[in-house]
């Protein structure tokens, strides 16, 4: 699966269409990247005028995160997706534009694949491939489930891709590299819930103020500390006893952050949802409820658990997993395993560059321009559907 055809294909670009950001790259047949360039935010500035990037001339209410970063502390974030559905398609336009022009590369003479979640309407498909061709002319275009990309980009055809995501963890069955839709079960806690809930900690200890309108808090200041300094105990009630974590962290633009327990205190909402008013399963339940939701002949191939995604790197995570994991499945009749890959976070990213650059692979997701002008709508509800 993981081979690219022999055939030369077109320039493309990948698009990894997360509910938070978008990662995104153009890749040739010679350079499949495992990486990807800047992250995509939308913001509605509120004390400065953000200039589109590429076009100085032009007053827009959107940048680029890492431009925002730089000189921008006061906006108002929002997003253009939530809760894995598109809320705003104008800026959804601007955006596809923006890292167009960012990747270098003209969407009239580029092939794309899109990735995107399974809350996804067939209304919003349809809307998304009709940008596409429409506005954008795109030669071919293709859209696929994150978790199938990712599920490429670790060549695994039998088994539980976790996906730890930007607002939600959810685990999706992979059975001969298809998705089992009926078997996703879903925590409503991803990588910027813990954010926020660590940030709320600080709050609650007086250590910190934090300003609901300073991008830094939210967007930088959180997500800085945690990865240097978050991490998830093996042993929750004995680390809350023993350790008492009490220092001072150097921030990059020169302000200095009291940090405590809070930066391992928080990591326990994944594994008991109840400490933010969550009733959903714990991150090991939600394993053993999707695969258990299978077919029992298929529940030993669906035992290899493969974590995706930002919030898998998290200091001590696939430790904590495995061992609740192993207490959880002691009277079941199959035994999660983790399979730890590298590049986690870019699993979707890798594995849509295989895709886009093997015919073989991309002629199953994609619809050419001359069949959408043909067939209109229905030749994308075929193929994506």
């Amino acid at each position: 699966m993981s081979q690219l055809d022999d055939a030369e294909p077109l320039p493309s670009l990948v698009i990894d269409f997360g509910r938070g950001y978008i990662k995104y790259n153009s890749t040739f047949s010679d350079n499949i990247p495992s990486s990807n360039s800047s992250s995509v935010v939308c913001n509605e500035t509120r004390n400065v005028i953000a200039i589109q990037k590429g076009n100085p001339d032009e007053e827009v209410k959107y940048m680029i995160d890492i431009d925002l970063r730089k000189g921008h502390r006061y906006a108002k974030v929002f997003y253009p997706m939530k809760e894995g559905h598109i809320k705003d398609w104008n800026v959804f336009e601007k955006m596809i534009d923006c890292l167009s022009r960012d990747s270098r590369v003209y969407m009239a003479e580029t092939n794309t694949l899109m990735g995107f979640g399974p809350h996804m309407t067939e209304n919003e498909m349809v809307k998304v491939a009709s940008v596409m061709f429409e506005n954008f002319n795109t030669p071919e275009f293709g859209l696929v489930l994150d978790d199938c990309m990712a599920a490429v980009g670790s060549d695994t055809i039998y088994g539980t891709m976790l996906d730890c995501g930007y607002s939600s963890t959810r685990a999706v069955p992979i059975f001969d590299g298809v998705p089992l839709m009926e078997s996703i079960t879903e925590l409503n806690f991803g990588g910027n819930n813990l954010i926020m809930h660590f940030l709320d900690l600080l709050k609650q200890s007086a250590l910190y103020t934090i300003n609901a309108d300073y991008i830094g808090d939210r967007e930088y200041f959180g997500p800085y500390c945690l990865e240097r300094n978050g991490y998830v105990p093996l042993d929750f009630e004995k680390e809350l006893k023993k350790v008492k974590i009490n220092k001072i962290e150097d921030l990059p633009d020169l302000r200095s952050a009291p940090l405590n327990n809070s930066v391992f205190i928080c990591t326990q909402a994944l594994f008991d949802p109840s400490l933010v008013g969550l009733e959903d399963p714990s991150m090991h339940n939600l394993i053993m409820q999707s695969i258990s939701k299978c077919d029992e002949q298929k529940q030993a191939a669906l035992s290899n658990v493969v974590p995706c995604g930002g919030m898998s790197n998290l200091k001590g995570l696939l430790a904590r997993l495995d061992k609740e994991l192993k207490i959880v499945s002691k009277d079941s009749s199959f035994v999660p395993t983790l399979s730890e890959m590298k590049n986690r976070t870019k699993l979707p990213f890798i594995g849509g560059s295989i895709i886009v650059n093997s015919r073989t692979l991309f002629d199953k997701f994609s619809v050419k321009l001359e069949d959408y002008n043909e067939y209109g709508e229905s030749i994308v509800k075929r193929k994506f559907l």
